[in-house]
C-alpha cells in the first residue's frame, strides 16, 4: 500500500515532500501563517469527514455518510491548494485518488479488514484486495483532523516563542508571521530568512 499521504522526508537540511526538496524551515513557516479563518474552513470540512470516520472505526455501515465525505475531502482539497504548505501537494493525483477512494464498496470493505485484523483472521495474501479501503481510512484519519492538527500546531509554537524570547513583539495570531521568522532565525542560525518567513 502507498503509504506517502502527507509524509515528510527529512535529510540532512531539506525536507522532501511530495517529490519536491525544500529547506527544513519552510514547511514550518508556511504552517504557521495559515489563516484563522482557513483553518475555520478547513474544520468544517473536517467535522463531516470525522462523521465517516466514526462510523468505519465503529464497524458500522457507512454508506450514507459516503457522499457527504466526499465532498467534504473534495473541499478540503480545494481549501488545501490554496493554502501554503499543502498546496505543494500533487492536488490532482490527490483529487483522482479521493473519487477512486471514497466509496460504499472501499467503505464496506475497510470495515471487513477491520474485523479480520482485530480477530487475527486476516491472511498476507487477502491485504492487497483492501488496499482501496485502507486509503479510504487514511485520507479520512488525516483530512478528519487537520484542522485541528493544524490550530494545535500553531498554538503550541506560538506559546514556544512567546515563552523563548519575551524581548520580540506582543505575540497574538495576527503576529504569526513574525513569530515564524523568530523561531526560523533561531532553529536555523545560518540562514537569516527560510522561504515564507520575514528576515
Amino acid at each position: 500500500m502507498n503509504q506517502e499521504l502527507m509524509t515528510l522526508d527529512f535529510w540532512q537540511d531539506t525536507v522532501i515532500y511530495e517529490g519536491k526538496t525544500l529547506p527544513v524551515g519552510a514547511l514550518a513557516c508556511d504552517a504557521l501563517n495559515v489563516p484563522a479563518d482557513t483553518i475555520a474552513k478547513m474544520n468544517e470540512q473536517c467535522e463531516k469527514i470525522n462523521l465517516l470516520l466514526g462510523i468505519l472505526n465503529a464497524g458500522q455501515d457507512a454508506s450514507a455518510l459516503c457522499p457527504i465525505a466526499t465532498e467534504a475531502a473534495l473541499t478540503m482539497l480545494d481549501i488545501l491548494s490554496q493554502t501554503p504548505p499543502f498546496s505543494y501537494m500533487n492536488i490532482s493525483k490527490h483529487r483522482e485518488r479521493i473519487e477512486k477512494v471514497f466509496t460504499v464498496d472501499n467503505a464496506l470493505k475497510y470495515v471487513e479488514f477491520a474485523i479480520k485484523a482485530a480477530t487475527n483472521s486476516l491472511q498476507f495474501e487477502e491485504i492487497q484486495n483492501f488496499a482501496d479501503a485502507m486509503m479510504l481510512q487514511r485520507y479520512t484519519a488525516v483530512f478528519g483532523h487537520l484542522a485541528y492538527s493544524l490550530g494545535e500546531y500553531q498554538t503550541t509554537m506560538l506559546d514556544f516563542a512567546e515563552k523563548s524570547d519575551g524581548n520580540e513583539a506582543d505575540r497574538t495570531a495576527e503576529a504569526l508571521p513574525e513569530c515564524s521568522a523568530i523561531i526560523s532565525r533561531r532553529s536555523f542560525p545560518s540562514r537569516r530568512a527560510m522561504p515564507g518567513c520575514l528576515p
